[in-house]
């Protein structure tokens, strides 16, 4: 799958269910929510249990916006929130299953460019989702709240693209990384690594700050 339909499927994202519920655009908010709530799925320390899951339907089901005042909602009127989540209910041992849709409609939610990088480049040290945020609110003139609503997925290709024009990265297909990434290997095998800046590429599976979003 080359850039192109790669970025048509971010901005025109496939409907997900998990637990029989159509889930929402995933959006830049929702990461952000589920990071701040501790969910498993989002900081990737512990294997999501039923609690876990049920609160992640219950949240990503709805838009950013409703999600955020369920959450709030949910400090005024605990019990009523307990039962919204007692009402969905599964039986354990499909909980396996549910676990593997959630984190397939998370995977394909925040898909991002193939990009390659410079070596010795600095690491920023604020979070990708704030630097994805100002890149938006100063480059493409959205709110703060419009900021938030965008599916993740669409977010990172805007924020590559802008930064790949402004000469910061440069993306790559994966065909050409690939070739790229065994001419590399070979050569480093063969005269070892050369001095002066060289590029390597990277994977987003290896950026945890990306892919844990």
């Amino acid at each position: 799958m080359n850039a192109a339909e790669k970025y048509a499927r971010a901005l025109y994202p496939d409907t997900y269910r998990v637990l029989g519920r159509r889930m929402a655009d995933y959006t830049r908010g929702h990461a952000l929510l589920l990071e701040r709530l501790g969910s498993p799925f989002v900081i990737g320390e512990t294997v999501p249990g039923p609690g876990d899951v049920k609160l992640f339907v219950l949240l990503c089901s709805r838009s950013y916006l409703r999600a955020v005042r369920l959450v709030k909602l949910s400090h005024l009127l605990p019990t009523w929130f307990a039962l919204r989540l007692a009402w969905l209910w599964f039986p354990p041992t499909q909980l396996p299953y549910l676990i593997i849709d959630a984190y397939r409609y998370l995977q394909e939610s925040s898909h991002m460019p193939t990009i390659w990088e410079k070596e010795g480049g600095k690491t920023p040290g604020t979070p990708p989702l704030q630097q994805i945020k100002l890149t938006l609110m100063s480059r493409l003139g959205y709110s703060e709240l419009q900021a938030f609503c965008t599916p993740l997925a669409l977010a990172f290709w805007d924020f590559c693209g802008i930064c790949e024009m402004e000469g910061r990265l440069e993306l790559a297909d994966e065909e050409a990384l690939a070739a790229a990434r065994q001419v590399i290997e070979e050569a480093r095998a063969g005269q070892g690594t050369a001095n002066g800046a060289r590029r390597r590429p990277i994977s987003t599976l290896k950026e945890p700050n990306w892919r844990r979003i």
